[in-house]
């Protein structure tokens, strides 16, 4: 995310990109910018951060996945905060794209270079979602991001005591492609694009420090599932249902020929 931020705004302003390899003279420099651009894994910023002091003028924009209570640390510095979050990540064209802007305490988005960056992200053809808070952020990205991560350990779980259930080895990840029908592809292609496309890092930091306790409920919810009677099994099935269905046809009907050609081309793949 660093390199892309760096060359869509070679164009407007003077960049200096740092990382762990930086000089001191071009951290000092960095330090001094009007806008600080922090693209590093949340658990790193209360370190980085320790002890600055910027001027209010300087803004300090952030794209983290998690905000985490973000917004303090950065107020504790001085500077104006303006909290961002790309949510298609950096393979997505940014016609289309939309991000979350996060309100927080300094309102960064009423600074005069928060307004032009997101004027000119906006001219890019990216969209903007607000949220009220982080706390609002992070709830949101805890059931968007981070359950679809966990459930890569509970669907690995399930098939390995299914198949100790069922006297039989664990099947290959290709078996289960070659196996997969239209709806299990997508499970099985989701897995494996979860696991492809984010970083070992990132994926530890959406799953394990998500606010709350994403692991406890994750426990609560699979032993009322293990609790519960065919019937009820059968109710929840009927309420799914219904739950679909207040989706309009038009959409329903789109993401069904969506995973159906994703389907084809991925059987061809397999079997050509």
């Amino acid at each position: 995310m660093g390199r892309l931020l760096a060359s869509i705004f070679s164009p407007l302003f003077s960049v200096i990109k740092i990382d762990r390899e930086s000089t001191s003279s071009d951290w000092r420099k960095t330090w001094k910018a009007n806008i600080i651009w922090l693209s590093v894994p949340r658990s790193s910023i209360e370190s980085l951060l320790v002890e600055k002091k910027f001027k209010k003028e300087q803004l300090v924009v952030d794209v983290c996945s998690l905000k985490r209570g973000l917004g303090a640390v950065v107020a504790r510095t001085g500077a104006t905060h303006l909290s961002l979050h790309p949510l298609h990540g950096t393979k997505v064209p940014f016609i289309g794209q939309r991000w979350a802007l996060i309100q927080t305490l300094s309102r960064g988005e009423k600074h005069p270079r928060g307004k032009m960056l997101l004027n000119f992200l906006k001219e890019k053809g990216i969209s903007f979602l607000p949220a009220c808070s982080e706390g609002k952020h992070d709830f949101m990205m805890g059931i968007t991001l981070s359950i679809p991560e966990m459930l890569t350990i509970v669907l690995e779980k399930i098939i390995e005591k299914y198949a100790e259930d069922s006297n039989r080895p664990v099947p290959t990840q290709e078996e289960l492609m070659q196996w997969a029908v239209p709806a299990s592809n997508a499970i099985f292609g989701s897995y494996l694009h979860l696991i492809n496309s984010t970083p070992e890092w990132l994926r530890n930091e959406i799953v394990r420090e998500t606010p709350g306790s994403l692991l406890l409920s994750l426990h609560q919810a699979c032993e009322e599932v293990g609790g519960m009677s065919l019937g009820n099994v059968g109710k929840k099935i009927k309420a799914q249902s219904k739950l679909v269905r207040t989706i309009s046809l038009c959409e329903r009907d789109r993401a069904r020929d969506w995973i159906n050609a994703w389907f084809v081309d991925s059987t061809k793949t397999l079997f050509k």
